[in-house]
């Protein structure tokens, strides 16, 4: 399809402490399996890096078309760890997702289209009710469809 995708602000590390078989709106994401990317905004014990957000970006889009994010994310034994997903393109949108013991939900992100270069900005912060001390959040993958014509790309 010619996507590709580029890291701008990593993420802070990875676990496999997620829900290996994801259910209902999640269960195209099977193949992500207990993987997750997290960040976190505070320090963690003695973990150096520590970030306020970390961004992605798409391009290779085109500037004509809207595209829909499907965003997931799980962690098992955890709560309280709310994410917010930001696209950002020729418009933008936000969507928040409990990552903690989610198997089923997913965050959308629908009709965003990309900037004239054909760019389109993901960026993964806490979400407003985060109540982690050191304010983690996560994504285990992203799917990124076209509309109409229905493209995928799957970004595990």
């Amino acid at each position: 399809t010619g996507v590709s995708v580029q890291m701008l602000d990593r993420m802070s590390g990875s676990s496999a402490q997620s829900v290996a078989t994801p259910t209902g709106d999640a269960a195209v994401f099977t193949k992500a399996l207990a993987n997750n990317a997290f960040g976190n905004i505070n320090p963690w014990g003695t973990y150096a890096y520590s970030n306020e957000f970390c961004v992605a970006r798409f391009s290779g889009l085109s500037p004509t078309v809207p595209y829909t994010f499907t965003c997931y994310a799980s962690r098992e034994n955890a709560t309280g760890r709310e994410t917010r997903y930001i696209v950002e393109g020729a418009n933008s949108g936000t969507a928040l997702l409990e990552p903690g013991n989610n198997s089923s939900q997913v965050a959308v992100l629908a009709k965003i289209r990309p900037r004239p270069d054909g760019t389109i900005d993901l960026k993964i912060t806490a979400g407003p009710n985060n109540t982690s001390p050191e304010k983690f959040y996560h994504i285990n993958a992203v799917m990124l469809e076209s509309s109409p014509s229905g493209t995928m790309v799957l970004v595990e």
